[in-house]
């Protein structure tokens, strides 16, 4: 099934923001990515990121993402929660 670009960034959108909310993530202040992967490779990535009037959305829509599973740990530039 082929499913409509612009709804799928409008469902992915909404459903990352209810997982921002739930994780307390300030959707409107912090960074952020979220990643909608699809079959064949597929995704639309949604990056976040700014302050203000220099808040910048970049939404990227590919054809080969990979990704890796989650490793049970945190990088040193972030704290732990």
């Amino acid at each position: 099934m082929n499913l409509d670009l612009n709804e799928e960034i409008v469902n992915t959108f909404e459903k990352g923001f209810e997982l921002l909310e739930k994780n307390g993530i300030d959707k409107g202040e912090d960074d952020y990515m979220i990643v909608q992967p699809y079959k064949n490779g597929q995704a639309i990535r949604i990056k976040v990121e700014g302050q203000g009037e220099d808040r910048i959305i970049k939404t990227e829509v590919t054809n080969t993402t990979v990704i890796l599973p989650q490793i049970d740990n945190v990088l040193n530039i972030f704290q732990e929660d």
